[in-house]
């Protein structure tokens, strides 16, 4: 579906209400994660109010809030502080004409519109590479990081603070795109099956998996089979 997001981008969201809310301004798409603390990879906590204070500072940018789904229902579960981050995030998207929620369960018709993504830890970043538009990861420090598969990330834009992150949103507001050779250096090394097929080569490959298996069990039930024996006549005495 990216593949033919990205081969069909000419059209980038028209008619989507954040695009046409947006018109010729920068869309910057932010996707924080849902769990907290040292085990979790969220910095919602940390960057929600001076992200929501940039945006409101910055008209001429839209800030779009593409919040994990279960960030919105576990926070206020969370009690007191975790109800006041979702308050806080609600009053900045009624307060700001160019900070908007987006609830979607699709992230496609987001992913058209966005023209920079800011994002934790998440298959979404995976996602957002091959749009070759400018993305940041949010690395968390005093996080669980991320697994070996995961390190390309680090090639990518990476901002580890505020002042990190605000450089990058300094460059998409100025037109600057500072990582586009890395990010291709990326797609040459780590994404190197880009043909829209990966669906059909995950299925392929279920398949073939499953008839192995199949084939395995069914040549370990023959090998354990008892041989055959040959039925003896059974003759009366007359």
């Amino acid at each position: 579906r990216v593949v033919r997001l990205v081969a069909g981008s000419g059209d980038r969201g028209g008619d989507h209400p954040v695009r046409r809310l947006a018109g010729p301004r920068p869309v910057v798409l932010w996707n924080p994660h849902c769990t907290f603390g040292r085990t979790g990879w969220s910095t919602f906590d940390r960057y929600l109010g001076p992200l929501t204070g940039w945006a409101a500072a910055h008209p001429e940018v839209v800030l779009m809030v593409r919040p994990h789904f279960r960030l919105l229902r576990d926070l206020p579960l969370s009690g007191e502080s975790g109800q006041m981050l979702i308050d806080a995030l609600h009053r900045a998207v009624a307060s700001h004409e160019n900070i908007v929620l987006d609830t979607e369960p699709d992230y496609l018709p987001a992913f058209a519109v966005a023209d920079a993504f800011i994002s934790d830890i998440s298959s979404l970043l995976t996602e957002w590479v091959p749009t070759r538009r400018p993305v940041c990861y949010l690395h968390k420090l005093d996080g669980p990081g991320a697994n070996e598969d995961a390190q390309y990330l680090f090639s990518l834009d990476v901002a580890t603070s505020w002042e990190g992150l605000r450089g990058f949103l300094d460059g998409v507001l100025e037109g600057r795109d500072l990582g586009a050779e890395r990010r291709e250096m990326v797609l040459h090394n780590h994404f190197d099956h880009l043909d829209g097929g990966a669906g059909a080569r995950i299925a392929q490959e279920l398949l073939d998996s499953l008839f192995a298996e199949v084939s395995d069990l069914m040549a370990q039930s023959q090998a354990l089979a008892p041989p055959d024996v040959p039925q003896q006549t059974l003759t009366g005495a007359g």
